[in-house]
């Protein structure tokens, strides 16, 4: 684990210097700092984010120890158990890498805005979906510098929109950003009604989903470019129609023959295996929607000894498919 984290006083000193705030006494300001931290964890419990994501897991897990020495404890037992763990935990100082540092700061330096109020409120809307997507993004960094399994942000990410959804107009599938790419522009086949699992699974995909996405959109914007350099290179190439569709395949196809004058980089250019690339890049992401979709509305009678991972789920889809695959080329 990396040691470049910072503390929450820390935080509240960068946020002092962005506002301009200097306290005459020590004891002014070390109030002040326990007031902005306990906003900051109540901001926290609203947005049912455990504090704890900012927390080495090392040091949290102490406590463990003392819950390990109970055996068979009684309801009021665990509740004591369950307010020393709180406690316990509220000792242990705050490690923020600089997305969650970044996050922290920002609250402290607007915690007592409208935007802000709503959050604390429990007032969430699709309209500020960007805003809570900024947020799980930095706790989601911070416990994955803080060496969190992935299995547990995971489940911290389920349980934060979870939470919104519960307290909004709308499904948890609708703050996530692969139903914008998926479903636009069929909303009839986006998934209704959907169980806590079945949420837990897009929820898992959905980073996948939008990576895979944006690479492939690279690779457009790439070869946008590098058909662009070699239009202006190649003179045969300057009066292509935009709508003449034969042409640019031919264009497509052949340019790679083609080497540019008095340009040694736009010699390096190949569009054709390019293109091929890309076709399967659009295969796999094809492959990728159709098995979400297909585990969304299967009718078959699945019974499985315990209710399965969305990890464990998405690894045993890709490799069945991939196996599929490999019988299919071989025969």
């Amino acid at each position: 684990m990396k040691n470049d984290f910072q503390s929450f006083a820390e935080a509240f000193a960068e946020a002092s210097k962005k506002q301009n705030k200097e306290y005459a006494e020590f004891d002014n300001k070390k109030a002040m700092l326990d007031q902005v931290r306990r906003q900051f964890r109540s901001f926290l419990d609203a947005l049912s984010i455990e504090y704890t994501s900012f927390k080495n897991p090392n040091d949290t897990s102490g406590f463990a120890e003392i819950v390990d020495k109970e055996k068979n404890p009684s309801r009021d037992k665990k509740i004591s158990l369950a307010s020393e763990y709180i406690e316990y935990c509220k000792g242990v100082p705050y490690s923020f890498n600089e997305d969650g540092f970044n996050f922290v700061v920002d609250f402290i330096c607007n915690w007592k805005s409208a935007e802000y109020k709503k959050m604390r409120r429990r007032e969430f809307s699709i309209e500020n979906k960007s805003v809570y997507q900024k947020i799980i993004a930095a706790v989601k960094a911070n416990m994955k510098a803080l060496d969190y399994s992935e299995d547990v942000i995971l489940k911290q990410e389920c349980k934060f929109w979870s939470n919104i959804a519960e307290y909004s107009q709308h499904d948890r599938i609708d703050f996530l950003n692969m139903t914008s790419l998926l479903w636009n522009d069929n909303p009839e086949r986006k998934p209704m009604k959907l169980s806590v699992q079945e949420e837990d699974d897009l929820t898992y995909v959905n980073d996948i989903i939008c990576k895979d996405y944006a690479k492939f959109q690279e690779k457009w914007i790439e070869r946008i470019d590098k058909i662009l350099q070699m239009r202006r290179h190649c003179s045969d190439a300057v009066s292509l129609s935009p709508i003449d569709e034969d042409y640019i395949e031919q264009f497509l196809n052949d340019i790679s023959q083609i080497t540019p004058p008095d340009d040694a980089t736009a010699s390096n250019l190949s569009l054709k295996s390019q293109k091929q690339a890309d076709e399967i890049d659009a295969e796999i992401l094809e492959n990728i929607s159709e098995l979400v979709i297909r585990t969304i509305y299967c009718n078959k009678d699945i019974r499985l000894p315990k209710i399965i991972g969305s990890m464990e789920l998405y690894q045993r889809l890709i490799s069945d498919e991939n196996e599929n695959t490999s019988q299919t080329s071989n025969t």
